[in-house]
């Protein structure tokens, strides 16, 4: 995994409530460390995604390149939800706590869009 990208998780495990205003949430390091676990496995192919941390303390990560656009957003409860969009747009809602479960998840679905642009 990319330094700053490990960088950045060790920024978001820093954060104190209230890290951006009144009643805003640090993200959990259970919630930190589940998207390291999902992150790691990602085939060089794929970059990796920006992450940004939310007000909630949900982390989100993006994947933009061409027309793909990906998000997936882990909340504290360790639910995911992620939305893609090539020409249209949708949200899938998972909830697993197997990282390498929603990896795969995510890549299917990255390869899927992808394809759909190359042909």
């Amino acid at each position: 995994m990319a330094a700053e990208f490990e960088e950045k998780l060790t920024e978001f495990a820093q954060l104190k409530p209230n890290w951006a205003g009144e009643s805003s949430e640090a993200p959990s390091q259970a919630n930190i460390d589940f998207l390291r676990a999902i992150l790691i496995g990602i085939p060089p192919e794929f970059p990796l995604p920006k992450v940004r941390a939310g007000f909630n303390g949900e982390l989100i990560c993006t994947w933009a390149e061409h027309e793909v656009y990906a998000t997936l957003d882990l909340d504290d409860e360790l639910e995911v939800s992620y939305a893609m969009k090539n020409m249209e747009y949708s949200t899938t809602y998972e909830n697993t706590q197997n990282a390498d479960e929603m990896r795969e998840l995510i890549l299917k679905r990255l390869r899927k869009v992808s394809q759909r642009i190359k042909t």
